[in-house]
């Protein structure tokens, strides 16, 4: 690794943890946080593909792809509202730093016939695929935990007077429990509240806590039904650090 590629990825790694942790406590990050490693990462690609005269089709296609996923992550975020602003800003910042695999640059990789096939993948997948299945993997074990924790108080389920779909469905994606277990509990949202709420998602714009004022007059051992809303940007930190250290590894070990 050259001292261009050492200081874009110390500065991508400390932006991902500060943003992290931001996200983690307190769901805001400022958006000013992505600019300098948006800016490095520019620059060391711009003068990467001119000092290397960079033509090769898998350059392309990695940055085709690239450039694809971007774009409907962005329809997904600002027009679905699936997705935040943040979180948006993560993936491009972290695509303008890593838009194709810092493998290809040593084109005898996917040539040698003794290069196992992981190692293959790693090299042509594009980055922001890899880090979305490392995000998937700890989203996935996320609803695990989520199911054993409703499996464990499956009781509850009996008091929801719903259809057996719903309690399916809140049985893996969301929480089953009292209402007085949910107000003490930070960054939920409601998603079932007898003669309140009576829905399948929450909207990534309403505030966590305005809620709990309207359901004062409820008895505390009312059965409830509640979302986490997901520090994505948290996850995707995990995922990229997970990535960086892997790559290193691999680009040691060949």
């Amino acid at each position: 690794m050259n001292e261009i590629e050492s200081i874009k990825t110390i500065v991508l790694v400390l932006t991902f943890i500060v943003a992290g942790i931001q996200d983690w406590k307190y769901r805001e990050i400022s958006p000013k946080i992505w600019l300098p490693s948006m800016a490095i990462g520019i620059l060391s690609n711009a003068y990467l593909f001119i000092s290397m005269n960079l033509n090769d089709a898998l350059y392309l296609i990695s940055i085709t792809i690239t450039s694809i996923m971007l774009m409907i992550f962005a329809i997904l975020s600002f027009w679905l509202k699936l997705f935040g602003g943040a979180d948006f800003l993560a993936l491009l910042t972290f695509s303008l730093n890593y838009p194709f695999s810092t493998m290809l640059n040593s084109l005898y990789l996917y040539i040698r016939p003794d290069v196992n096939l992981p190692y293959l993948l790693i090299a042509i997948l594009p980055p922001i695929v890899i880090i979305l299945l490392f995000y998937c993997f700890l989203v996935f074990l996320i609803i695990i935990y989520n199911i054993i924790n409703n499996l464990i108080n499956i009781r509850l389920l009996g008091y929801l007077k719903v259809p057996l779909y719903k309690k399916i469905l809140y049985t893996i994606f969301y929480r089953v429990t009292y209402l007085e277990n949910a107000l003490r509990k930070k960054f939920y949202f409601p998603i079932y509240i007898p003669g309140y709420v009576d829905r399948i998602t929450f909207n990534i714009d309403e505030e966590f806590d305005k809620w709990k004022e309207k359901v004062v007059d409820l008895q505390p051992n009312t059965v409830v039904v509640i979302s986490w809303g997901l520090p994505m940007v948290t996850f995707l930190s995990i995922s990229i650090l997970i990535y960086i250290v892997t790559s290193l590894l691999i680009h040691s070990s060949i």
